[in-house]
């Protein structure tokens, strides 16, 4: 790839940014506003997930979209990977729900307030065992048939389950992949930043502390260790 985006640069991306495109202010707002009504209401139905856990309503962004889950595409849609919810440490729905808390408060919007905040039920409702947690919250896919064709759907939030990140050498399925460290402890930051910056909600401080004490036992039990866990 290094090839290429050097080959866009030098052809049309230094040229514009010598004259001062894209921006010609510093303040990103329009961006910024263009990213959340394109995810919150051109795209809501596709991008915005949410059902109810533990007798909570949650929430958050899907893992990724295509364009035949466009609002604007005729045909059928036709999901290229799994619906779900991912707290790990490249794609992480708690993280963005901070931006997002951090602008509706800052824009007096409660709409999107609630948004965030069902993202946030949504990582503490995440089970833990042994202070151990997964990264990801999916459903189950099937194969349809439209005229001859086969499209990947989802079966629903019904069928939710969870697991951990699939990308992995060692399995494709999220229910079989480990437990990862570095998606745990991503996870557990952000549960801290959030309680020192947003909200003092000592779930999180608790939530973070299970997981910390858990790495503390497995460091001090010699021998000790968690099947599935890297």
């Amino acid at each position: 790839m290094a090839k290429p985006l050097q080959l866009m640069w030098n052809k049309w991306g230094a040229p514009l940014y010598r004259t001062g495109e894209p921006l010609h202010q510093p303040d990103l707002e329009p961006y910024v506003k263009q990213t959340y009504n394109w995810a919150f209401n051109n795209w809501r139905p596709a991008v915005w997930q949410e059902f109810e856990l533990n007798g909570k309503k949650v929430g958050a962004p899907v893992f990724i979209v295509n364009v035949t889950q466009s609002p604007n595409y005729r045909a059928p849609v036709d999901e290229r990977e799994f619906r779900s919810v991912w707290n790990q440490a490249w794609f992480h729905s708690l993280r963005s729900a901070q931006g997002l808390y951090r602008y509706a408060k800052r824009t007096d919007n409660d709409t999107l307030k609630q948004l965030a905040l069902k993202t946030k039920e949504l990582a503490l409702s995440f089970p833990q065992q042994r202070g151990l947690f997964k990264s990801v919250i999916a459903t189950e896919m099937e194969e349809v048939t439209i005229d001859g064709k086969k499209y990947h759907r989802s079966k629903g939030w019904e069928t939710k389950y969870f697991g951990n990140s699939n990308r992995n050498p060692f399995t494709w399925d999220a229910r079989q992949s480990p437990y990862h460290i570095a998606d745990m402890s991503y996870t557990a930051y952000w549960m801290m930043v959030w309680y020192e910056e947003l909200e003092k909600d000592e779930r999180l401080v608790n939530y973070a502390r299970s997981y910390a004490d858990a790495l503390l036992a497995l460091q001090d039990k010699e021998g000790f260790s968690l099947p599935g866990l890297v």
